[in-house]
């Protein structure tokens, strides 16, 4: 899934990868679980956006990926803090 993006190798082309839980044709979440399978770099400098902190996919995929989640809409400062925090891992 991953291949078809253009992600390149993962080096310093993209400092994070905000993705928001619901677009169209892959999901936020299903493109952190492309990336991850892939080993790809980013996949540690990831943060998922949603509307929707209450839903369930979103708590457990903040669970189970230790990977930042920010509720929309957010502040720009805030979002920045944990740009900030993903990039540098």
């Amino acid at each position: 899934a991953v291949a078809g993006l253009p992600l390149g190798d993962g080096s310093r082309h993209a400092d994070v990868v905000i993705a928001d839980r619901y677009m169209p044709g892959l999901d936020g979440i299903a493109l952190w679980d492309a990336l991850d399978a892939a080993r790809h770099p980013l996949a540690g400098r990831f943060i998922l956006a949603s509307g929707d902190s209450g839903d369930g996919s979103v708590q457990d995929f903040a669970r189970r990926t230790g990977r930042d989640v920010v509720a929309k809409p957010f502040a720009l400062a805030a979002i920045l803090e944990v740009a900030e925090r993903a990039s540098a891992r």
